[in-house]
């Protein structure tokens, strides 16, 4: 696997070309509503109900929120909005996943 993925970002780096990203979601207790929706494939449902926890009165349930904000708006191919609710998000608390995944969208 890794002389493919090496021979695949050689050819990217010269010729256009798709990445692919795994990335985790926030789901579980707390997100009983999001991780439904996502059980039924239902992306749409999943930021509507993450976006309704951005606001919780817990800030690490929120940033949580927003960084499943920013992950499913990337998967909408919105990386301004996505950049967004990172920035949101850790303003809130300093998750990891959020660092990252900020890292990965400014490169």
């Amino acid at each position: 696997n890794i002389i493919l993925d090496n021979g695949h970002d050689f050819l990217n780096y010269f010729f256009p070309g798709e990445t692919r990203k795994t990335r985790s979601l926030f789901s579980g207790k707390g997100f009983e509503t999001v991780n439904a929706a996502l059980a039924r494939s239902d992306f749409e449902a999943a930021l509507t109900e993450s976006m309704k926890l951005t606001n919780h009165p817990d800030k690490l349930k929120a940033a949580k929120a927003g960084y499943n904000c920013a992950v499913l708006f990337e998967r909408k191919n919105q990386p301004d909005e996505a950049r967004t609710y990172l920035l949101r998000s850790l303003s809130l608390t300093e998750l990891w996943e959020a660092r990252y995944m900020l890292n990965d969208l400014e490169q």
